[in-house]
């Protein structure tokens, strides 16, 4: 199956594109006709622009946003908020040791995102009490369901789980979803079949517990986000706008006997052909294209001293980039330059 056909016609119309849909020569090049619309012209500055094809979807000022995803979907959801959004995903308090519950919920694998989808709004007896809790010490447990290892008695672990079970309900009635595919490694617990959302660690690997890591293939994972749009459309009640990315957030580290850098690349090129051909099939999901603004631009610029995760600042260019082209309306408003200097 291929992801589209072009006509020898529609071929030609590309050349008539602003230089955007050629590589060039750069922007010191002397040879005539050098456009500064062309991908070597624009790569590796501080910030970069792409080309759209039509008219983007548009969001109201004020929209409710779910974001479902990794560090970098909260990362999101920050700088929206700013802009005057109502983010429905956020969580509010702490844990008992002081680590905001907000990064608890992040979801790194299209697996893990499909079983809380799942769980949330058509099976909400899919996650039985005792699935992917880790007892860590005598009557003290972790949930794998969750990206911390917050520990606690099961009492409270629980209790934790029935809450955020509770209020990520709101995602029944966001305007706009928000999906940030980020890891392509996943925990799978053989004793119930599901999978966990946190990777597993050493001291389970050391004590040889039922728990195996998978790499998904393309297919896997678009498979998994048909599952997830199906559930959205089922049950959603404003039939949302749906946008998906890939985080540009490298792995921390890999189960696979490879370096690190190559597993990386190889799970995000994964995840990136999967929101190609998922978007080529579902022609009301809208990509949006944070992974490739980050790899594109200024090293120097994007991340930070860890090389892992993003500065801020460039995560409000990459907002200002989402509010510029779909929310045009609050561009209107409010300069896009001047949203990005809010974060």
């Amino acid at each position: 199956m291929t992801l589209g056909v072009v006509s020898p016609d529609q071929a030609l119309q590309t050349f008539k594109i602003d230089g955007a849909t050629q590589w060039g020569k750069g922007r010191n090049s002397h040879q005539p006709g050098t456009n500064p619309m062309n991908a070597s012209a624009r790569l590796h500055q501080q910030s970069i622009r792409f080309f759209v094809d039509g008219t983007p979807e548009q969001i109201l000022p004020g929209s409710t946003i779910f974001a479902v995803g990794s560090c970098f979907a909260r990362e999101i959801e920050r700088h929206l908020a700013r802009q005057g959004f109502k983010i429905a995903s956020f969580v509010p308090g702490e844990t008992d040791d002081g680590k905001s519950e907000v990064s608890i919920t992040n979801r790194y694998n299209t697996a893990s995102m499909l079983l809380e989808m799942r769980r949330l709004l058509e099976e909400p007896d899919i996650l039985a009490d005792d699935a992917l809790l880790i007892e860590q010490r005598p009557g003290s447990y972790a949930d794998a369901h969750y990206h911390d290892a917050t520990v606690g008695d099961k009492e409270t672990v629980l209790g934790r789980r029935k809450r955020f079970y509770e209020h990520f309900q709101s995602i029944r009635d966001a305007d706009v979803l928000f999906f940030t595919l980020g890891l392509n490694e996943a925990g799978y617990d053989t004793r119930n079949g599901l999978y966990r959302n946190m990777s597993p660690t050493v001291r389970e690997l050391r004590l040889a517990l039922p728990l195996e890591v998978h790499s998904f293939t393309v297919a896997e994972n678009v498979a998994a986000l048909h599952e997830i749009y199906r559930l959205v459309r089922t049950h959603c009640t404003k039939n949302p706008k749906v946008f998906i990315t890939v985080s540009p957030v490298p792995l921390t580290l890999t189960y696979q006997r490879k370096d690190v850098i190559l597993a990386n690349m190889e799970g995000k090129s994964i995840l990136r052909a999967a929101a190609a051909e998922f978007c080529a099939q579902v022609s009301d999901v809208i990509y949006f294209p944070s992974f490739e603004m980050a790899m594109s631009c200024d090293p120097h610029h994007v991340f930070r001293g860890d090389k892992r995760h993003i500065n801020s600042d460039f995560v409000s260019s990459i907002v200002g980039e989402f509010v510029r082209r779909h929310c045009m309306a609050l561009a209107d408003s409010q300069p896009v330059a001047e949203a990005a200097e809010t974060a």
